[in-house]
């Protein structure tokens, strides 16, 4: 049995005895899950950026992926792999540097956790443009409800 199988499983289990969570397999063909950080972390050439591009083709055909933050040490895309497979890819990607991630990252789960609210309370449609463009914007949502 595979080690995606066996975490899909677990995790559907989990959910039939009422234990909710937020982490989610996204598809059953994939190893990346709703909700959660997915880091490969190694020396260069070792695979990692193939093992998350496999998932990212895998997962892009969802209609809540919408964005995919793509960390290198200079900011620059200039990893052979990604170069090659970047025109497959039909989500946006947002590149980084390793000094600025922290901040991108808490400015993008900030703004989430902001459009996540306004969808609860429905109070998006009292937002002005300029706001609901800004957040369309930073989240980059193809549409804004």
């Amino acid at each position: 049995m595979s080690v995606n199988k066996i975490l899909v499983d677990a995790l559907k289990q989990k959910e039939a005895k009422g234990n909710q969570t937020q982490i989610t397999p996204i598809n059953n063909d994939s190893l990346i899950f709703y909700n959660s950080l997915n880091l490969a972390v190694g020396k260069q050439g070792a695979g990692k950026s193939l093992l998350f591009l496999r998932e990212v083709l895998k997962i892009q055909k969802e209609k809540n992926i919408h964005l995919l933050v793509y960390v290198t040490s200079d900011g620059e895309t200039n990893d052979e792999t990604f170069l090659a497979i970047k025109n497959h890819l039909t989500i946006p990607v947002l590149t980084v540097s390793n000094n600025d991630v922290e901040e991108v990252v808490e400015g993008l789960l900030h703004t989430k956790d902001l459009y996540n609210d306004l969808v609860s309370k429905r109070k998006l449609e009292k937002l002005i443009p300029t706001h609901k463009e800004q957040i369309k914007q930073q989240l980059h949502l193809k549409k804004f409800p």
